[in-house]
């Protein structure tokens, strides 16, 4: 019902309503049998430090932890972080983009599930690219 909540009118990435593509992460994610913290940060992947998605009202990261815990906050924190690292560029890497993947390495050290619900919003994103434009098509197919 959060999700719902605070999704409610946006356009996710996918193209199709947010709150969709938050359950369709979740589905992912439960398709493979993960715990119940790994499907609650799912769903909420979106609520924090997204840029790129505009919420109906503005949640506290406290707020999160007093409802779902320090597990589901260390996921979705973790999400967050790897979302707003700046794309790599393929070829060479210079110091910023090491230091990107550095972090990200330290994400999936610190919780594999991390990694994991990234992956899944990824996947919901490519199944429904043809909703895209060309330009954003490019864009995720290069990232």
């Amino acid at each position: 019902l959060l999700s719902a909540a605070l999704f409610s009118h946006e356009v996710g990435p996918t193209g199709l309503p947010q709150i969709e593509h938050a359950v369709a992460i979740a589905q992912l994610i439960a398709d493979i049998e993960q715990d119940a913290d790994t499907i609650v940060a799912a769903l909420l992947c979106s609520t924090i430090g997204n840029k790129h998605v505009k919420l109906t009202r503005q949640i506290k990261l406290e707020d999160l932890r007093l409802t779902f815990g320090d597990t589901v906050v260390c996921i979705v924190e973790g999400v967050a972080k790897i979302t707003e690292l700046p794309q790599l560029q393929l070829g060479n890497l210079d110091n910023e983009q090491a230091e990107n993947l550095r972090q990200m390495f330290i994400a999936t050290a610190e919780d594999w599930r991390i990694i994991l619900v990234k992956l899944a919003d990824r996947l919901d994103i490519l199944r429904h690219l043809e909703l895209r434009s060309r330009e954003d098509q490019l864009a995720y197919a290069t990232e």
